[in-house]
């Protein structure tokens, strides 16, 4: 089997709470499974964070820290 590489996904928001499960779950749902989600958010003012850390109780490969 020929050995994939490691993509990184780097992510940056600011106040895009409403937008950010839907961009993680497309994320997801891509069939190349070797990646790593680099998600730099930048001083958010919104739910933003909240949503990412509700989405980190729920998938192993997601760490979100406030």
């Amino acid at each position: 089997m020929e050995d994939k590489g490691l993509v990184s996904i780097i992510m940056l928001s600011h106040n895009m709470g409403q937008y950010i499960e839907e961009s993680f779950r497309s994320i997801l749902a891509q069939t190349y499974k070797n990646w790593e989600l680099l998600l730099v958010d930048d001083a958010s003012d919104d739910d933003t964070i909240e949503r990412l850390m509700a989405l980190k109780d729920s998938l192993d490969k997601a760490t979100a820290e406030k």
